[in-house]
């Protein structure tokens, strides 16, 4: 029967209609699509793999580059050198309990340096002065 209408309406002219068309969003409306894969509710989605990140570097403890700062200045500061320094080994003893790092060690070192320069300075001073003192003793 159909092939009769397509006949009919190849000898006459006429064209079939055309399909109904869905109307157009409103203004101001965005227009609503249709996934044509869409899942039913509760189905599974598929899973894909975990981003991989690449391992942070472990942070240097500050107290660690404290002993470091610390044990360096007790190597140029005279008298204020030995309480940089004895600071600089507490520190140091510290941040080695937490994280061992070649900070921390280089902070240790150069406070055991600067404290036994210190403690030399100290005693030179002492008897540099008494020396003085004895020496200037007589004019007096």
């Amino acid at each position: 029967m159909s092939e009769e209408f397509n006949n009919n309406q190849a000898a006459t002219g006429t064209e079939a209609p055309a399909p109904a068309q869905e109307p157009a969003p409103e203004a101001g409306t965005a227009p609503q699509y249709q996934d044509a894969q869409q899942q039913p509710y509760g189905a599974q989605q598929p899973q894909y793999a975990q981003p991989q990140y690449a391992p942070q570097p472990a942070k240097t403890p500050t107290k660690a580059i404290i002993s470091l700062v610390l044990g360096i200045l007790s190597l140029f500061i005279p008298f204020g050198g030995l309480v940089c320094a004895i600071i600089a080994i507490v520190l140091a003893k510290q941040a080695n309990r937490e994280m061992h790092t070649g900070l921390a060690t280089a902070g240790f070192v150069l406070g055991i340096v600067g404290l036994v320069l210190g403690v030399i300075m100290v005693i030179a001073v002492i008897a540099f002065g008494t020396l003085a003192f004895w020496a200037a003793a007589p004019y007096m």
